[in-house]
């Protein structure tokens, strides 16, 4: 076991150090078990910080995310940035996406501006249009002036509910 992580942890460094674009791959270019940022790639990725990825098929492990469509299971430990979610989505902190289909779980608070599925968010969960179950202990609502424009289904709001233009649905 300490032989494993000790090698996860090198891996992980020479991700760090010599920048973003590189990467390692047990597989080819396209997939297998990668280490570091890939353009393109379905598999299993392991990484710190990924950023400006296009595609990305099955198993996401790592610190930050940003990129453009992550389809499957996405884990990240600070925060997830993807612009398009279709899968499980599980962030330590936080996440913002344009559209999320399917489960999204963030400890803190979750920005989908489109989002239908499950979601929870410690915090908060909020966007423009939300479908599904949501659930969060002090509510859909955005920290600021902005409203959520329509929610649609389950929605559990805790403390404050869902503040609201239109919903469809049931609110408890």
């Amino acid at each position: 076991m300490k032989q494993q992580a000790l090698t996860l942890l090198i891996i992980f460094s020479f991700n760090a150090s010599y920048g973003q674009q590189r990467n390692f791959s047990l597989g080819t270019q396209k997939g297998g078990i990668g280490f570091g940022n890939f353009e393109t790639y379905s598999g299993i990725r392991l990484f710190l910080f990924d950023k400006n990825f296009k595609v990305s098929n099955g198993v996401n492990l790592g610190l930050y995310s940003e990129g453009a469509t992550s389809n499957g299971l996405t884990f990240s430990l600070i925060q997830n940035l993807d612009n398009k979610l279709n899968g499980v989505s599980i962030n330590l902190l936080g996440g913002e996406n344009l559209k999320a289909n399917g489960i999204v779980i963030s400890a803190l608070g979750q920005v989908s501006y489109n989002f239908k599925g499950f979601g929870f968010g410690g915090l908060s969960f909020c966007g423009d249009t939300l479908s599904g179950l949501l659930i969060s202990p002090i509510g859909m609502t955005w920290w600021n002036s902005n409203r959520i424009k329509k929610i649609t289904g389950l929605t559990i709001g805790g403390i404050c509910g869902a503040d609201t233009k239109k919903m469809n649905g049931v609110l408890s």
